[in-house]
């Protein structure tokens, strides 16, 4: 049961999305088959529809189970988008930004997205991926190598560098289970020993952003088919966090919410909420 005032507001939130899918089909560019980011890219000649742009306006269409209500044409413009971002020679997929290529989690995150939407699709790359055309990166040699990259990342500021440290996935996922293990053991063995005991957090920085850090890497054990450990510390640092602490970013309070609904740590009504709170749930 919902209160009176939060169903208001509920109703009130609604009332701002009821033309959103035709601001999203507005960001679509027949030309290049891919969507811009926002309204006013599409007037700026720097600005062109980008991977990760494109990538979720379908994750909304696919979300909103909108996929199969695709044209062909524009299926088919979608597919030629992304096979044309690969580069033949490393199977990597970049915009026409040139700093792209400069940023490692950039790149993963690229790659990620571009095989998951090709999928989707129904569709191949054009080149073979990184795994087979041997330019995974250095890294990924061997196990020991990858646990000194582990360490060299910076957590300073947890939400990049935990960013940084979950786009490993990309290429974990491109593995063979057999040989993902030992990296995958690695992984799992470093992060629990750097997982601050009393919080449950990874990393430096405000609670806000340590939070968003450990939202990073929740997905990353999601990912690899484990739970997060100190789940329950998390989870009573981020009710915390979101209780006392001041959000000056809507980022700052998109991930905890994900972290929350990601089902983090088994709530039980009345552990680490007030008694009012714990009845505004029945």
């Amino acid at each position: 049961m919902i209160h009176p005032p939060a169903e208001q507001t509920l109703q009130a939130m609604d009332a701002l999305f009821v033309h959103y899918y035709d601001w999203l089909a507005g960001q679509y560019d027949p030309v290049t088959g891919g969507f811009y980011y926002a309204r006013s890219s599409k007037t700026m000649p720097e600005w062109t529809p980008d991977i990760e742009s494109s990538a979720q306006a379908l994750n909304i269409l696919i979300r909103s189970g909108l996929l199969g209500d695709i044209p062909p044409s524009m299926r088919e413009r979608l597919v030629r988008f992304y096979q044309q971002k690969q580069d033949p020679l490393t199977g990597y997929f970049y915009d026409a930004d040139p700093n792209m290529r400069k940023d490692e989690v950039m790149v993963a995150r690229a790659l990620g997205y571009c095989t998951n939407v090709l999928q989707r699709l129904g569709a191949e790359p054009l080149y073979p991926l990184p795994s087979l055309s041997g330019r995974m990166p250095d890294y990924m040699v061997s196990p020991e190598a990858f646990t000194e990259w582990l360490k060299s990342v910076s957590l300073a500021n947890s939400w990049r560098g935990c960013d940084y440290l979950s786009s490993c996935w990309m290429y974990l996922s491109q593995l063979a289970e057999e040989a993902r293990k030992p990296f995958r053991d690695a992984l799992f063995r470093y992060l629990s020993s750097i997982q601050d005991p009393e919080s449950g957090l990874w990393g430096e920085g405000c609670l806000y952003i340590r939070i968003s850090g450990t939202f990073k890497l929740n997905i990353l054990y999601e990912r690899l088919g484990e739970r997060a450990p100190h789940g329950e510390r998390i989870y009573r640092t981020l009710l915390h966090c979101l209780r006392n602490d001041e959000a000056l970013d809507m980022c700052w309070v998109r991930n905890p919410i994900d972290l929350l609904a990601s089902g983090i740590a088994e709530v039980k009504p009345g552990i680490w909420m007030s008694s009012s709170a714990s009845r505004a749930l029945t």
